[in-house]
This record gives structure tokens, C-alpha cells and sequence, in this order.
């Protein structure tokens, strides 16, 4: 559900009264769903390395920019949500009823949380968020989204 969300969300941003099919073919991705998944472990793990290479296999691919953002933006949305409720002491259970997500994705997210302060997600998801327009209207998206990818791991 999330990435029909993300999808629709671009497809928003053409600011186009009327779309055509041309227009969604451009703008939706062609998801290939074990890179993402590669992205956001290396992530999860600190895997610098990793991460800038599965980025620029990502890119090669054809992936769009904007939609690895997003899907990044997701990914430390849920750790800091998944951080927040470690700190307070709740459960894996409780996170799970919470985001409503499937239970093995929460859990990879709940374990992977611990590697990050408060402090770290903090600073990711504004510099992440205080982007957004800037990826979306930039004639080369690519740059931004590496530069964003630093202060992943830069924190």
C-alpha cells in the first residue's frame, strides 16, 4: 500500500489537471522490490559500501529518483517510530498493532532501530523532508539523492 501511496503522491506533483497514460508510464517506477529491499538493509546495517552500490545499480536500472526517496523517506519514518517505542519501553507486539505493516518487516525495523540514536534519525529525516521539493523540481534528482544518501551515513 505504501508504494501505490508513493506513486500516487508523484503523479500529484506533475501538477497537471489531466494525466495521460504516457504521463503515468513516466512517472511509475518499475520497482524492483529485492534492490529496495538491499537499499534499506544496508541502511538498517550502516553498510555504506553496500548502499552506495545498490543506489547506483538501482539508478542504472532505470529507477526513479524520487521514488527511492520516498521509499527512504518510509524507511527512517518507521526506524524513528520503531526507536521511539524501544525508548518508552514498549513491545515488538505494540509496534506491530501500531504501524499495522506486516510482522517481519516490523520486526527487521524494530531490530535494526537499535543501531541509530534518536539523535541520527532526527537529523536524517529533516534533512530528508527539508529536500523533498528540491529532488521533485531538480533537473538532476540524482545528485540531490546522493547528497542525502551522505547525511544518511554522516550523521
Amino acid at each position: 500500500m505504501d508504494i501505490a501511496l508513493q506513486e500516487i503522491k508523484k503523479l500529484l506533483c506533475l501538477n497537471k489537471n489531466t494525466l495521460d497514460i504516457e504521463d503515468i508510464i513516466n512517472c511509475i517506477s518499475s520497482y524492483n522490490d529485492d534492490d529496495i529491499f538491499d537499499l534499506t538493509d544496508c541502511i538498517s546495517k550502516k553498510d555504506i559500501n553496500g548502499y552506495f552500490n545498490t543506489l547506483k545499480n538501482l539508478l542504472n536500472k532505470g529507477e526513479k529518483p524520487i521514488s527511492v526517496f520516498y521509499t527512504l523517506l518510509n524507511h527512517i519514518k518507521m526506524l524513528q517510530e520503531a526507536r521511539l517505542f524501544q525508548s518508552n519501553n514498549y513491545s515488538l507486539d505494540s509496534f506491530v498493532k501500531f504501524t499495522g505493516k506486516n510482522p517481519y518487516y516490523c520486526k527487521l525495523i524494530y531490530e535494526s532501530a537499535s543501531n541509530f540514536t534518536k539523535e541520527e534519525l532526527d537529523k536524517s529525516l529533516i534533512a530528508f523532508m527539508g529536500n523533498e521539493t528540491r529532488i521533485k523540481f531538480s533537473s538532476n534528482p540524482n545528485i540531490i539523492l546522493e547528497e542525502l544518501s551522505f547525511k544518511l551515513f554522516c550523521n
